[in-house]
């Protein structure tokens, strides 16, 4: 039987992504994105064309029953592209922390 949320899984750590990566890439939440990978959901075409391209691979190879996991492996160039997508995701949460933290103290 096909398994759809089991696929998903090995692409991704294929990847070398975590769940909360993929699922912040995907802008799909994480509670969802496992429950998408456990199967205990449906997965919405749009959420699954968000899911491909964030693994940079096609709808067509997610699908794929006879997949070559070895195909997913990191390149160096995807390994940079995730470390700079997180260097401004981090960059962008620090910023936000601390703007709150002004107005936290700043109300005092």
């Amino acid at each position: 039987m096909f398994n759809l949320g089991k696929k998903i899984a090995a692409i991704r750590k294929r990847r070398g992504m975590t769940q909360a990566t993929l699922a912040d890439m995907a802008l799909i939440s994480l509670r969802t994105f496992k429950r998408i990978e456990h199967n205990e959901t449906g997965i919405h075409i749009d959420d699954l064309n968000r899911i491909a391209e964030a693994l940079r691979c096609t709808v067509d190879q997610v699908l794929d029953f006879d997949l070559d996991l070895n195909e997913f492996l990191p390149s160096r160039k995807m390994v940079e592209e995730e470390n700079e997508y997180l260097k401004k995701e981090n960059r962008r949460l620090q910023l936000l922390a601390s703007q709150l933290l002004e107005r936290l103290t700043g109300e005092q």
